[in-house]
């Protein structure tokens, strides 16, 4: 668009902790400069670890979901594979881990979707999706996670059945479900990561 107006990022002058709750959680107030001159004081942000998400698909087409108890929405939910990045550690080898973790299998093929802000203006973290393709069991899930979980290999029309009873509760479960069923967002998106384990 030739009219697009040029708009232009917020500076930190300052960010100082309030509350560290490492490795879960920190929350900051900034001191932003705005594009106009004025400042605000505090601008608030909480750090949460970034974290990747897996739409797996197995070797006879089935996708692979977890039910499992979420605190923050407090009921159980399905969900798809992932968990927190750990320190140090690049998204897509996080990904490998949390899948052969939480359900025991490894994928022949990876596709990146991207990494995304979980919130607009306090950031809580970035979700990194990933599409795991040709998934076959290797082992038996050791997640060490607090909740108890069911893993289950389920067809496509079934995962879209629960999630018109509300089944998933959590945005970013959502968001990868569309992104990895929506033909014209995947051939946008996809990125071949890796063709096969290392």
């Amino acid at each position: 668009m030739s009219d697009e107006k040029k708009l232009r990022n917020w500076a930190v002058l300052e960010s100082r902790t309030l509350l560290s709750a490492e490795p879960f959680f920190s929350v900051r107030a900034e001191r932003v400069a705005l594009p106009d001159g004025r400042e605000v004081a505090d601008y608030y942000q909480i750090d949460l670890a970034p974290f990747v998400c897996i739409f797996a698909e197995t070797e006879d087409g089935r996708i692979l979901v977890i039910r499992q108890y979420k605190h923050g929405a407090r009921r159980v939910s399905l969900t798809f594979p992932g968990g927190a990045i750990e320190a140090g550690e690049a998204a897509y080898d996080a990904a490998r881990r949390e899948l052969r973790e939480e359900t025991g299998y490894e994928a022949g093929r990876w596709v990146s979707l991207g990494e995304y802000a979980n919130n607009a203006n306090q950031g809580c973290g970035r979700a990194h999706l990933f599409i795991a393709k040709e998934c076959r069991q290797v082992c038996q899930p050791e997640s060490g996670d607090l909740e108890e979980m069911q893993v289950m290999a389920m067809h496509l029309e079934d995962i879209m059945a629960a999630a018109k009873r509300g089944e998933f509760v959590l945005l970013n479960q959502f968001t990868l479900l569309s992104l990895a069923t929506h033909p014209d967002l995947l051939a946008a998106l996809a990125e071949e990561v890796n063709h096969a384990e290392g």
